[in-house]
C-alpha cells in the first residue's frame, strides 16, 4: 500500500512537468521562428513598387539583426531581474503577448507605402518582437531545466531542437504564406498563434516554485556578481564563443541566400524556404542523441566538431552558389553542426558552474541567468551573421564573403580542438 501511494505521488509529480515540457517544445518552435520568418520574402518585397530598393540583402540583414540586440537585452533583463522578482510564468505570459501583438502590427505594414516609414516601423517592431521572444524564451527554458535537473543534457538538446526547428520552419512557413496571401499573412498568423499560446500559458502548471532556494543543500541561489565571476573563465568563454560562431553560420544564409537564389535561379520565397528547411532533418535526428551523450561523456568532445561542421556548411559550401545541390548539402552540415555545438556548449556551461559551486543542480533563477548569457552570445552571432554578413556580400561578392567567414569559423573550431586535446594530455 505505501508503495502504491508513492507511485501515485510520483506520477502526479511527473504530470505537471510533462505538460510543461510538451507546451515548451511546441510553443518555442513557433516563438523562435520569429527571427527567420521574414528572411525569404522581405528582400523580394522591398525590391518591388513602391520601395524599389537596390540593396535588399544588406537592408534585410539590418531588419533581421534588429531582433537580436533587443533579444539580448530582453534575455539579460528577464534572466537576471524579472525572473527573480515576478516569476517565470509572468515572463512567459507577457513575452508571448508582446511578441504576438507586435507581429499583428507588423502585418499592417503593407499599408505603409513611404519607404522611410516602412523601414523604421519594420525595425521598431522587430525590436518589440525581440523583447517579447526573449522573455518567453528565458522563462520557458528555466522552467523546463529546473524541472529536469537530472537530465540537463537532454533538456538542452530538446531546447536546441526547438530553436533549430523555429529557425528552419520560419523561412518556408513565411515564404509559403507570402506566396499564398501576400505580405500580411505570415506576420498575422504568427501573431494570432502567439496570443493563443499566451492565454494557455496563464493556466500552465509549472511544477516547481520560481522562488530561489537559499537553504537547500542541493540547490543554491547565486548572486549576479558571483555568477559572472564563475562565467568568465577559459572553458565557459570557449563554450560561449562556440555558440557565437555557430549562430553566425546559421544566420548568414538566412540574410543572404534568398536574394542570391532569387537573382540567379529565380527561386520564389517558398523555394528558398525549402532549401533552408533541409537542415532541420539532421538536427532533429542528431540533437536528442547528442543531448543524451552529453549526460554520459564529456560534452567538450563534441563542441569543436560542431563548430567546424557549421562553418564548413554555412560558408564553404554556400560559396559554391552556382551548384544548387551544394546548397542543400550546406544546410545539412549546418544542421549537424548545430546539434554538435549548442547542446554540448550549454551542458558544459551548466556542469562547470555546478562544479565550481560544488552543488548538484542550479535553482530556477540561476538557470535563467545562465541561459540568458548563453542567449546573448548566440544573438551576437545572429547580429554578425545577418548585418555584417549581408553587408559583406553586397560589397565583396557572395563567393568571396562566404569564404572569408568560413576561414574565421573553421579556424576557431580547430583552435578549440587543440586546446581540448592539450588539456586532456596534461
Amino acid at each position: 500500500m505505501p508503495s502504491s501511494c508513492q507511485d501515485d505521488g510520483q506520477g502526479r509529480q511527473r504530470q505537471p512537468r510533462l505538460l510543461l515540457l510538451l507546451f515548451a517544445v511546441t510553443m518555442r518552435a513557433l516563438l523562435l521562428s520569429s527571427y527567420s520568418l521574414i528572411s525569404t520574402y522581405y528582400p523580394q518585397y522591398i525590391k518591388k513598387e513602391p520601395y524599389n530598393q537596390k540593396r535588399p540583402s544588406e537592408l534585410t540583414g539590418y531588419v533581421l539583426s534588429a531582433f537580436s540586440p533587443t533579444f539580448v537585452l530582453g534575455s539579460l533583463i528577464a534572466g537576471h531581474y524579472v525572473l527573480r522578482s515576478h516569476g517565470s510564468k509572468f515572463c512567459l505570459v507577457t513575452g508571448l503577448f508582446v511578441a504576438g501583438a507586435a507581429w499583428l502590427i507588423f502585418a499592417a505594414l503593407e499599408y505603409v507605402t513611404e519607404w522611410r516609414y516602412f523601414l523604421a516601423f519594420s525595425i521598431v517592431l522587430r525590436v518589440a518582437i525581440g523583447l517579447g521572444v526573449a522573455s518567453a524564451d528565458v522563462a520557458s527554458f528555466s522552467l523546463v531545466a529546473a524541472s529536469y535537473p537530472e537530465k540537463i543534457g537532454v533538456v538542452a538538446g530538446l531546447m536546441e531542437l526547438t530553436w533549430t526547428l523555429g529557425n528552419m520552419i520560419g523561412p518556408p512557413f513565411g515564404g509559403s504564406l507570402y506566396d499564398w496571401m501576400g505580405f500580411a499573412m505570415p506576420a498575422g498568423v504568427t501573431g494570432i498563434l502567439l496570443l493563443l499560446f499566451s492565454l494557455v500559458a496563464i493556466f500552465l502548471p509549472t511544477g516547481n516554485s520560481s522562488q530561489p532556494s537559499h537553504t537547500s543543500n542541493q540547490t543554491v541561489y547565486v548572486s549576479t556578481k558571483q555568477f559572472f565571476g564563475q562565467i568568465f573563465r577559459l572553458w565557459p568563454i570557449l563554450s560561449l564563443a562556440s555558440t557565437y560562431i555557430y549562430t553566425i553560420a546559421l544566420a548568414f544564409p538566412q540574410a543572404t541566400l534568398s536574394d542570391f537564389l532569387h537573382t540567379k535561379y529565380n527561386f520564389s520565397p517558398k523555394d528558398v524556404g525549402v532549401v533552408l528547411l533541409v537542415g532541420t532533418v539532421p538536427s532533429i535526428l542528431a540533437t536528442p542523441v547528442v543531448g543524451r551523450l552529453c549526460d554520459i561523456v564529456h560534452p567538450r568532445l563534441f563542441t569543436p566538431i560542431g563548430v567546424i561542421m557549421a562553418a564548413a556548411g554555412g560558408f564553404f559550401l554556400v560559396s559554391f552558389g552556382h551548384v544548387i545541390e551544394l546548397q542543400y548539402l550546406a544546410q545539412i552540415s549546418i544542421g549537424f553542426g548545430g546539434a554538435f555545438t549548442y547542446c554540448p556548449a550549454y551542458t558544459d556551461l551548466n556542469n562547470e558552474l555546478c562544479k565550481r559551486l560544488e552543488k548538484d543542480k542550479l535553482d530556477e533563477n540561476t538557470t535563467g541567468k545562465l541561459y540568458s548569457v548563453f542567449v546573448i552570445f548566440g544573438n551576437l552571432g545572429r547580429v554578425t551573421g545577418s548585418a555584417a554578413g549581408g553587408a559583406s556580400v553586397d560589397y565583396l561578392g557572395f563567393g568571396e564573403a562566404t569564404i572569408l567567414w568560413g576561414i574565421i569559423g573553421t579556424s576557431f573550431g580547430v583552435v578549440y580542438l587543440l586546446i581540448f586535446a592539450l588539456s586532456r594530455a596534461c
